[in-house]
């Protein structure tokens, strides 16, 4: 559906988008619920499934953001710390 080529900072807006998605399927349900006509109720039905793919693309997006973010300080605090073992044990020569 396009949700990794759309240039939005899922960061920041995507807890929002994933709001709304629920939303819109608790609609989609309630519609199915209250139709009386079995098309209609099919017809929400494949937009609560889209809408779930949707869904659970933007909070692998908005999972990984953070994981990468992580992943980054963990790195950097790594680094230093090997790099301050490395200076610790030449001084010691």
């Amino acid at each position: 559906m396009g949700v990794g080529v759309v240039q939005i900072h899922w960061f920041k807006w995507g807890e929002t988008v994933l709001c709304l998605i629920s939303f819109v399927q608790a609609a989609a349900l309630v519609w199915m619920a209250l139709t009386e006509h079995i098309l209609i109720a099919y017809f929400a039905f494949v937009i609560y499934r889209i809408l779930y793919q949707v869904l659970i693309t933007v909070a692998r997006l908005v999972v990984l953001t953070i994981k990468n973010q992580q992943s980054v300080a963990c790195n950097i605090t790594s680094a230093l710390f090997i790099e301050t073992q490395r200076g610790s044990s030449r001084e010691d020569l």
